[in-house]
């Protein structure tokens, strides 16, 4: 468990990387506002032409979040660890079927049939790529991840922001 402004630190730091992806962006900060503090696993899939996510969009997230993850310009895991948490962020092409299994049919990757709807599932869980299970899947739509004002300081100066208000 990390506290709300450990929370709101992570989810700047996020909001502020210059590399990345806006959609990639307001995934994680949306990952992080629905795991409690990082207290439950969740996850969420984007698919191909639904919830209003284009092919393409779905691939540059993916994307980026791997080149964030691979390239260290975001050092996501190291942060997680300096936080003292086990949760980090993963990324696996597919979707969960009704019965809890995964489902990778169509993975660019590998060999098989390619006839399935580009997908990609995005985790904030104790364990890589859904290991600790699926945790709460929450849906993502357009409307919900635009409006993630990624420009917001999420509560981190909570203090001084209210005197700025008044």
């Amino acid at each position: 468990m990390i506290t709300p402004k450990q929370a709101a630190a992570l989810k700047w730091f996020i909001a502020k990387a210059k590399n990345g992806n806006v959609l990639t962006k307001r995934i994680l900060i949306q990952l992080i506002n629905a795991s409690s503090n990082l207290t439950q696993p969740v996850s969420t899939c984007l698919t191909q032409d639904c919830q209003g996510y284009s092919a393409e969009e779905i691939r540059a997230a993916a994307k980026a979040l791997n080149m964030t993850a691979s390239e260290g310009a975001l050092p996501l895991a190291e942060m997680m660890v300096l936080m003292g948490t086990d949760f980090h962020f993963s990324i696996q092409y597919g979707h969960y079927e009704d019965n809890e299994r995964f489902n990778h049919i169509g993975d660019p990757c590998a060999d098989g049939p390619t006839e399935m709807p580009l997908r990609y599932t995005f985790w904030l869980a104790p364990e890589s790529c859904g290991r600790s299970g699926r945790g709460n899947n929450i849906v993502v739509s357009r409307q919900i991840l635009d409006s993630i004002d990624i420009s917001d300081r999420h509560g981190l100066y909570s203090s001084t922001e209210a005197c700025r208000a008044a």
